[in-house]
Protein backbone atom coordinates (compact mmCIF):
# COMPACT_ATOMS: atom_id res chain seq x y z
CA UNK A 1 0.00 0.00 0.00
CA UNK A 2 1.19 3.32 -0.75
CA UNK A 3 0.18 5.12 2.13
CA UNK A 4 -1.27 9.08 2.85
CA UNK A 5 1.52 11.02 3.41
CA UNK A 6 2.17 14.76 3.33
CA UNK A 7 2.24 17.34 0.19
CA UNK A 8 5.30 19.22 -0.38
CA UNK A 9 4.48 23.07 1.35
CA UNK A 10 7.78 24.62 0.84
CA UNK A 11 6.76 26.81 -2.53
CA UNK A 12 4.46 29.40 -2.61
CA UNK A 13 2.95 27.48 -5.81
CA UNK A 14 2.58 24.33 -4.79
CA UNK A 15 1.46 25.48 -1.81
CA UNK A 16 -1.36 27.78 -3.53
CA UNK A 17 -2.58 24.61 -5.35
CA UNK A 18 -2.55 22.24 -2.48
CA UNK A 19 -4.45 24.37 -0.64
CA UNK A 20 -7.30 24.99 -3.53
CA UNK A 21 -7.21 21.33 -4.39
CA UNK A 22 -8.16 20.91 -0.46
CA UNK A 23 -10.43 23.29 -0.43
CA UNK A 24 -12.63 21.85 -3.05
CA UNK A 25 -12.00 18.09 -0.82
CA UNK A 26 -13.33 19.52 2.20
CA UNK A 27 -16.25 21.61 0.42
CA UNK A 28 -17.47 18.20 -1.80
CA UNK A 29 -16.81 15.89 1.74
CA UNK A 30 -17.90 17.96 4.73
CA UNK A 31 -20.88 16.27 6.53
CA UNK A 32 -23.22 18.80 7.87
CA UNK A 33 -23.07 18.57 11.35
CA UNK A 34 -19.79 20.45 10.42
CA UNK A 35 -19.17 24.09 8.91
CA UNK A 36 -16.00 25.75 7.87
CA UNK A 37 -15.22 28.45 10.21
CA UNK A 38 -12.08 30.47 9.12
CA UNK A 39 -8.74 29.98 7.74
CA UNK A 40 -5.65 31.46 9.01
CA UNK A 41 -2.03 31.47 8.77
CA UNK A 42 0.20 30.26 12.14
CA UNK A 43 3.78 29.57 12.37
CA UNK A 44 5.10 26.36 11.96
CA UNK A 45 6.61 24.66 15.20
CA UNK A 46 11.03 24.78 14.98
CA UNK A 47 10.82 25.92 11.18
CA UNK A 48 10.39 29.70 9.64
CA UNK A 49 7.36 28.55 7.28
CA UNK A 50 4.23 29.02 7.74
CA UNK A 51 1.08 26.53 8.61
CA UNK A 52 -2.73 26.56 8.17
CA UNK A 53 -4.86 26.37 10.62
CA UNK A 54 -8.50 25.26 9.62
CA UNK A 55 -10.93 25.84 12.12
CA UNK A 56 -14.51 23.94 11.91
CA UNK A 57 -17.71 24.65 13.46
CA UNK A 58 -20.06 21.69 14.62
CA UNK A 59 -23.84 21.71 15.24
CA UNK A 60 -23.37 18.37 16.98
CA UNK A 61 -21.63 17.83 20.14
CA UNK A 62 -22.73 14.56 20.46
CA UNK A 63 -20.30 12.74 17.95
CA UNK A 64 -16.90 14.32 18.77
CA UNK A 65 -15.10 11.19 17.91
CA UNK A 66 -17.12 10.57 14.31
CA UNK A 67 -16.17 14.42 13.61
CA UNK A 68 -12.51 13.47 13.94
CA UNK A 69 -12.63 10.24 12.15
CA UNK A 70 -14.13 12.73 8.79
CA UNK A 71 -11.80 15.54 9.40
CA UNK A 72 -8.63 12.64 9.47
CA UNK A 73 -10.40 11.66 6.25
CA UNK A 74 -10.13 14.73 4.94
CA UNK A 75 -6.87 15.19 5.78
CA UNK A 76 -5.36 12.13 5.30
CA UNK A 77 -2.61 13.30 2.35
CA UNK A 78 -1.12 15.97 4.69
CA UNK A 79 1.10 16.05 8.02
CA UNK A 80 -1.85 17.79 9.61
CA UNK A 81 -2.45 17.90 13.96
CA UNK A 82 -6.10 18.29 15.19
CA UNK A 83 -7.46 20.05 18.32
CA UNK A 84 -11.04 19.83 19.52
CA UNK A 85 -13.21 21.23 22.00
CA UNK A 86 -17.11 20.83 22.73
CA UNK A 87 -17.98 23.21 19.20
CA UNK A 88 -14.90 23.28 17.10
CA UNK A 89 -12.04 21.55 15.78
CA UNK A 90 -8.66 23.05 14.58
CA UNK A 91 -6.81 21.67 12.15
CA UNK A 92 -2.83 22.31 11.35
CA UNK A 93 -1.60 21.56 8.38
CA UNK A 94 2.21 21.15 8.08
CA UNK A 95 4.47 20.86 5.48
CA UNK A 96 6.13 17.61 6.17
CA UNK A 97 9.52 18.78 7.32
CA UNK A 98 7.72 20.89 9.89
CA UNK A 99 5.18 18.35 11.09
CA UNK A 100 5.19 17.71 14.90
CA UNK A 101 7.54 14.72 15.72
CA UNK A 102 4.72 13.38 18.42
CA UNK A 103 1.89 11.25 16.04
CA UNK A 104 -0.83 12.36 18.12
CA UNK A 105 -3.55 14.79 18.28
CA UNK A 106 -5.46 16.66 21.54
CA UNK A 107 -8.79 16.20 22.34
CA UNK A 108 -9.75 18.90 24.75
CA UNK A 109 -13.20 18.50 25.91
CA UNK A 110 -14.74 19.27 29.56
CA UNK A 111 -10.94 20.34 30.70
CA UNK A 112 -9.85 16.56 30.10
CA UNK A 113 -7.76 15.47 27.56
CA UNK A 114 -7.32 12.46 25.70
CA UNK A 115 -4.60 11.59 23.02
CA UNK A 116 -5.54 9.43 20.31
CA UNK A 117 -2.83 8.51 17.02
CA UNK A 118 -2.97 10.79 14.32
CA UNK A 119 -1.92 8.74 10.98
CA UNK A 120 -1.18 11.82 9.29
CA UNK A 121 1.95 11.81 11.10
CA UNK A 122 5.32 9.51 11.43
CA UNK A 123 7.77 8.99 13.70
CA UNK A 124 11.11 8.26 14.14
CA UNK A 125 9.67 4.73 15.84
CA UNK A 126 11.01 1.40 15.43
CA UNK A 127 8.24 0.49 13.28
CA UNK A 128 7.94 3.76 11.13
CA UNK A 129 10.82 2.93 8.56
CA UNK A 130 9.57 -0.89 8.04
CA UNK A 131 6.23 0.59 7.12
CA UNK A 132 7.62 3.68 5.31
CA UNK A 133 9.40 0.54 3.06
CA UNK A 134 6.53 -1.84 2.50
CA UNK A 135 4.65 1.22 1.87
CA UNK A 136 7.00 1.99 -1.18
CA UNK A 137 8.37 -1.14 -2.04
CA UNK A 138 5.38 -3.74 -1.43
CA UNK A 139 7.28 -6.90 -1.65
CA UNK A 140 5.16 -9.20 -0.21
CA UNK A 141 2.46 -8.36 -2.79
CA UNK A 142 4.79 -8.85 -5.45
CA UNK A 143 6.70 -12.01 -4.58
CA UNK A 144 3.06 -13.35 -3.73
CA UNK A 145 1.72 -12.06 -7.04
CA UNK A 146 4.65 -13.54 -9.33
CA UNK A 147 4.13 -16.79 -6.99
CA UNK A 148 0.82 -16.67 -8.53
CA UNK A 149 1.31 -16.33 -11.90
CA UNK A 150 3.50 -19.31 -11.96
CA UNK A 151 0.92 -21.79 -10.08
CA UNK A 152 -1.72 -20.27 -12.50
CA UNK A 153 0.03 -20.67 -15.66
CA UNK A 154 0.93 -24.70 -14.26
CA UNK A 155 -3.08 -25.12 -14.04
CA UNK A 156 -3.61 -23.76 -17.37
CA UNK A 157 -1.29 -26.58 -18.59
CA UNK A 158 -3.46 -28.87 -17.19
CA UNK A 159 -6.68 -27.64 -18.62
CA UNK A 160 -5.10 -27.23 -21.56
CA UNK A 161 -3.58 -30.42 -21.77
CA UNK A 162 -0.29 -28.69 -22.67
CA UNK A 163 2.74 -30.50 -21.44
CA UNK A 164 5.60 -28.58 -20.17
CA UNK A 165 5.76 -25.01 -19.08
CA UNK A 166 7.77 -24.11 -22.55
CA UNK A 167 7.50 -21.19 -24.22
CA UNK A 168 4.87 -22.40 -26.69
CA UNK A 169 3.37 -23.65 -23.44
CA UNK A 170 3.41 -20.44 -21.82
CA UNK A 171 1.42 -18.73 -24.56
CA UNK A 172 -0.83 -21.06 -24.96
CA UNK A 173 -2.23 -20.72 -21.01
CA UNK A 174 -1.59 -17.26 -20.95
CA UNK A 175 -5.47 -16.24 -21.64
CA UNK A 176 -6.34 -19.09 -18.90
CA UNK A 177 -3.73 -16.95 -16.17
CA UNK A 178 -4.67 -13.55 -17.21
CA UNK A 179 -8.49 -14.93 -17.44
CA UNK A 180 -8.27 -15.64 -13.26
CA UNK A 181 -5.98 -12.79 -12.03
CA UNK A 182 -8.11 -10.69 -13.79
CA UNK A 183 -10.96 -11.51 -12.56
CA UNK A 184 -9.77 -11.75 -9.02
CA UNK A 185 -7.44 -8.74 -9.35
CA UNK A 186 -10.62 -6.20 -10.39
CA UNK A 187 -12.44 -7.53 -7.65
CA UNK A 188 -9.70 -6.37 -4.78
CA UNK A 189 -9.06 -3.33 -6.96
CA UNK A 190 -12.31 -2.49 -6.50
CA UNK A 191 -12.30 -2.55 -2.71
CA UNK A 192 -8.80 -0.73 -3.02
CA UNK A 193 -9.64 2.33 -5.60
CA UNK A 194 -12.83 3.03 -3.29
CA UNK A 195 -11.00 2.41 0.22
CA UNK A 196 -8.51 5.21 -1.38
CA UNK A 197 -10.97 7.47 -2.29
CA UNK A 198 -12.67 7.93 0.92
CA UNK A 199 -9.16 8.15 2.12
CA UNK A 200 -9.58 4.45 4.56
CA UNK A 201 -5.94 2.85 4.24
CA UNK A 202 -5.92 -0.31 2.73
CA UNK A 203 -3.44 -2.34 1.11
CA UNK A 204 -2.71 -3.54 -2.08
CA UNK A 205 -3.97 -6.79 -3.16
CA UNK A 206 -2.77 -10.26 -1.86
CA UNK A 207 -2.93 -13.14 -4.27
CA UNK A 208 -2.64 -16.41 -2.77
CA UNK A 209 -0.92 -19.57 -4.90
CA UNK A 210 -1.73 -22.84 -4.62
CA UNK A 211 -1.22 -25.87 -6.85
CA UNK A 212 -5.05 -26.49 -7.04
CA UNK A 213 -7.64 -26.27 -10.22
CA UNK A 214 -7.35 -22.38 -10.84
CA UNK A 215 -3.57 -22.10 -9.78
CA UNK A 216 -5.02 -19.55 -6.54
CA UNK A 217 -7.08 -19.73 -3.37
CA UNK A 218 -7.70 -15.90 -4.42
CA UNK A 219 -6.88 -12.37 -3.38
CA UNK A 220 -7.35 -10.18 -0.20
CA UNK A 221 -6.66 -6.87 0.84
CA UNK A 222 -6.06 -5.85 4.40
CA UNK A 223 -7.85 -2.92 6.05
CA UNK A 224 -5.46 -1.07 8.02
CA UNK A 225 -7.90 1.44 9.38
CA UNK A 226 -8.68 1.41 12.86
CA UNK A 227 -12.38 2.43 12.33
CA UNK A 228 -14.54 3.19 9.42
CA UNK A 229 -15.93 6.76 9.58
CA UNK A 230 -19.27 5.55 8.29
CA UNK A 231 -22.01 3.20 6.90
CA UNK A 232 -22.51 4.79 3.70
CA UNK A 233 -18.53 4.51 3.67
CA UNK A 234 -18.28 0.79 4.76
CA UNK A 235 -20.98 -0.21 2.26
CA UNK A 236 -19.54 1.55 -0.64
CA UNK A 237 -16.34 0.04 0.09
CA UNK A 238 -17.87 -3.51 0.38
CA UNK A 239 -20.04 -3.22 -2.79
CA UNK A 240 -17.22 -2.02 -4.47
CA UNK A 241 -15.30 -5.68 -4.99
CA UNK A 242 -17.81 -7.37 -6.09
CA UNK A 243 -19.40 -4.71 -8.74
CA UNK A 244 -16.12 -4.13 -9.96
CA UNK A 245 -15.56 -8.46 -10.11
CA UNK A 246 -19.04 -9.16 -11.90
CA UNK A 247 -17.97 -6.36 -14.46
CA UNK A 248 -14.71 -8.22 -15.48
CA UNK A 249 -16.76 -11.53 -15.15
CA UNK A 250 -19.02 -10.64 -17.91
CA UNK A 251 -16.04 -9.74 -20.16
CA UNK A 252 -14.60 -13.04 -19.13
CA UNK A 253 -17.73 -15.23 -20.01
CA UNK A 254 -17.83 -13.43 -23.38
CA UNK A 255 -14.30 -14.30 -24.46
CA UNK A 256 -14.31 -17.49 -22.86
CA UNK A 257 -17.50 -18.23 -25.13
CA UNK A 258 -16.57 -17.05 -28.62
CA UNK A 259 -13.57 -18.82 -28.39
CA UNK A 260 -13.14 -22.47 -29.51
CA UNK A 261 -13.57 -25.70 -26.98
CA UNK A 262 -10.82 -27.96 -26.03
CA UNK A 263 -10.04 -31.47 -25.55
CA UNK A 264 -8.81 -31.59 -22.20
CA UNK A 265 -6.36 -34.57 -21.41
CA UNK A 266 -8.02 -37.62 -19.43
CA UNK A 267 -5.96 -36.47 -16.55
CA UNK A 268 -8.55 -33.68 -16.16
CA UNK A 269 -11.23 -35.71 -14.34
CA UNK A 270 -13.82 -33.16 -13.13
CA UNK A 271 -16.28 -31.12 -14.65
CA UNK A 272 -17.22 -27.36 -13.75
CA UNK A 273 -20.87 -26.59 -13.23
CA UNK A 274 -21.92 -22.92 -14.92
CA UNK A 275 -24.41 -20.60 -12.51
CA UNK A 276 -27.17 -19.31 -14.25
CA UNK A 277 -25.08 -15.61 -14.37
CA UNK A 278 -22.75 -17.72 -16.86
CA UNK A 279 -25.34 -19.61 -18.55
CA UNK A 280 -28.08 -16.76 -19.07
CA UNK A 281 -24.81 -14.82 -20.68
CA UNK A 282 -24.23 -17.71 -23.31
CA UNK A 283 -28.07 -18.24 -23.91
CA UNK A 284 -27.63 -14.18 -25.44
CA UNK A 285 -25.01 -14.77 -27.17
CA UNK A 286 -26.06 -18.37 -28.51
CA UNK A 287 -23.42 -20.07 -27.35
CA UNK A 288 -22.85 -23.23 -24.99
CA UNK A 289 -21.26 -24.16 -22.09
CA UNK A 290 -20.85 -28.12 -22.36
CA UNK A 291 -20.40 -30.39 -25.73
CA UNK A 292 -21.29 -33.85 -26.28
CA UNK A 293 -18.12 -36.12 -26.39
CA UNK A 294 -14.58 -35.51 -24.72
CA UNK A 295 -14.98 -31.29 -26.00
CA UNK A 296 -14.73 -28.70 -22.69
CA UNK A 297 -15.32 -24.65 -23.01
CA UNK A 298 -11.94 -22.73 -23.54
CA UNK A 299 -10.38 -22.29 -20.89
CA UNK A 300 -10.89 -18.90 -20.53
CA UNK A 301 -14.30 -19.95 -19.28
CA UNK A 302 -12.79 -21.08 -15.94
CA UNK A 303 -12.15 -18.00 -15.21
CA UNK A 304 -15.41 -16.60 -15.71
CA UNK A 305 -16.66 -19.89 -13.09
CA UNK A 306 -13.95 -18.63 -10.48
CA UNK A 307 -15.70 -14.93 -10.87
CA UNK A 308 -19.17 -16.00 -10.23
CA UNK A 309 -18.33 -19.00 -7.57
CA UNK A 310 -15.99 -16.33 -5.65
CA UNK A 311 -18.69 -13.47 -5.63
CA UNK A 312 -21.76 -15.50 -4.46
CA UNK A 313 -18.91 -16.49 -1.21
CA UNK A 314 -17.87 -13.16 -0.73
CA UNK A 315 -21.63 -12.01 -0.49
CA UNK A 316 -22.46 -13.80 2.33
CA UNK A 317 -23.50 -11.93 4.60
CA UNK A 318 -21.22 -12.97 7.98
CA UNK A 319 -18.36 -11.47 9.12
CA UNK A 320 -15.86 -9.71 7.14
CA UNK A 321 -16.88 -10.53 3.77
CA UNK A 322 -17.67 -8.22 1.95
CA UNK A 323 -21.36 -9.27 2.12
CA UNK A 324 -21.59 -8.77 5.83
CA UNK A 325 -19.77 -5.57 5.55
CA UNK A 326 -23.06 -4.40 3.12
CA UNK A 327 -25.21 -6.16 5.68
CA UNK A 328 -23.58 -4.50 8.52
CA UNK A 329 -24.34 -0.89 6.58
CA UNK A 330 -27.74 -1.90 6.13
CA UNK A 331 -29.31 -3.63 8.81
CA UNK A 332 -26.90 -2.25 11.33
CA UNK A 333 -25.57 -3.91 14.87
CA UNK A 334 -28.81 -6.15 14.09
CA UNK A 335 -26.10 -8.02 11.59
CA UNK A 336 -24.14 -9.56 14.34
CA UNK A 337 -27.23 -11.61 15.15
CA UNK A 338 -28.72 -12.16 11.68
CA UNK A 339 -25.28 -13.87 10.83
CA UNK A 340 -25.54 -17.01 12.64
CA UNK A 341 -27.81 -18.01 10.14
CA UNK A 342 -25.13 -18.34 7.55
CA UNK A 343 -22.79 -21.46 9.08
CA UNK A 344 -26.26 -23.27 9.82
CA UNK A 345 -27.68 -22.65 5.94
CA UNK A 346 -24.35 -23.75 4.05
CA UNK A 347 -24.17 -26.91 6.37
CA UNK A 348 -27.54 -27.94 5.68
CA UNK A 349 -26.70 -27.04 1.59
CA UNK A 350 -23.62 -29.63 1.95
CA UNK A 351 -25.95 -32.47 3.69
CA UNK A 352 -28.84 -31.74 0.92
CA UNK A 353 -26.25 -31.87 -1.97
CA UNK A 354 -24.49 -34.89 -0.55
CA UNK A 355 -27.58 -37.14 0.73
CA UNK A 356 -29.98 -36.10 -1.79
CA UNK A 357 -28.47 -35.22 -4.63
CA UNK A 358 -25.99 -37.42 -4.41
CA UNK A 359 -22.67 -35.37 -5.67
CA UNK A 360 -19.57 -33.87 -3.67
CA UNK A 361 -20.96 -31.07 -1.06
CA UNK A 362 -17.77 -30.71 0.84
CA UNK A 363 -16.89 -27.12 -0.80
CA UNK A 364 -20.53 -26.24 1.59
CA UNK A 365 -19.36 -28.06 4.71
CA UNK A 366 -15.89 -26.44 4.64
CA UNK A 367 -17.01 -22.78 4.05
CA UNK A 368 -19.98 -23.84 6.90
CA UNK A 369 -17.15 -24.14 9.31
CA UNK A 370 -14.95 -21.24 7.64
CA UNK A 371 -18.05 -18.98 8.33
CA UNK A 372 -18.58 -20.19 11.73
CA UNK A 373 -14.71 -19.29 12.44
CA UNK A 374 -16.08 -16.06 11.02
CA UNK A 375 -18.30 -14.95 13.56
CA UNK A 376 -15.46 -14.57 16.30
CA UNK A 377 -13.79 -12.15 14.24
CA UNK A 378 -16.94 -10.09 14.58
CA UNK A 379 -17.69 -7.05 12.30
CA UNK A 380 -16.59 -3.89 11.03
CA UNK A 381 -18.86 -1.24 13.50
CA UNK A 382 -18.58 2.44 11.58
CA UNK A 383 -18.37 5.29 13.79
CA UNK A 384 -20.91 7.41 12.12
CA UNK A 385 -24.65 4.98 12.19
CA UNK A 386 -26.40 7.05 10.11
CA UNK A 387 -28.91 4.70 7.52
CA UNK A 388 -28.36 4.02 4.26
CA UNK A 389 -29.86 5.87 1.68
CA UNK A 390 -32.81 4.49 -0.48
CA UNK A 391 -30.42 4.72 -3.94
CA UNK A 392 -27.82 2.36 -1.42
CA UNK A 393 -30.32 0.11 -0.29
CA UNK A 394 -31.90 -0.58 -3.59
CA UNK A 395 -28.18 -1.02 -5.17
CA UNK A 396 -27.82 -3.63 -1.99
CA UNK A 397 -30.67 -5.85 -2.98
CA UNK A 398 -29.77 -5.80 -7.05
CA UNK A 399 -26.28 -6.55 -6.18
CA UNK A 400 -27.57 -9.68 -3.72
CA UNK A 401 -29.65 -10.82 -6.17
CA UNK A 402 -27.61 -11.29 -9.28
CA UNK A 403 -25.22 -12.99 -6.22
CA UNK A 404 -27.95 -15.38 -6.51
CA UNK A 405 -27.62 -15.85 -9.98
CA UNK A 406 -23.72 -16.78 -9.28
CA UNK A 407 -25.12 -19.96 -7.11
CA UNK A 408 -24.93 -23.55 -8.21
CA UNK A 409 -25.44 -26.14 -6.14
CA UNK A 410 -22.80 -28.65 -6.93
CA UNK A 411 -19.78 -25.87 -8.75
CA UNK A 412 -17.46 -28.97 -9.21
CA UNK A 413 -18.47 -32.47 -10.44
CA UNK A 414 -16.15 -35.62 -10.38
CA UNK A 415 -15.82 -37.68 -14.25
CA UNK A 416 -16.66 -41.10 -13.43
Amino acid sequence: MVPSGPDNFNTPEKNASNQSHLHERILEHLPRSLSVENTETIDAPSSPTSATRYIFTTTDASAPDAHIEKVRELFNRHSHQITTTETRLYVDVYASSDAPREPHSTKVNKNTTKTVPNPGVTTDSDDAEPQSLRAKYPITNIVMFGLTVVTTLFAGLRWYGTAGLSFEGVITVLPFMLSVLGVLGTHELGHYVVSQYYGVDASLPYFIPMPNLLGTLGAVIRMESEEIPSRKILFDIGIAGPLAGLIATVFVTVIGLTLPPVTPPPSLEVHLNYPPFVQTIAWMLGEQTSYVGAKTPNPVLVGAWAGTFITFLNLLPVGQLDGGHMMRAIIGPAQHKVQFAVPLTLVSLGGVVTFVLNSPGIVWFVWGVLTLVMLTGGTVDPADETPLNQSRRILAVVTFGIGALCFVPVPVSLLS
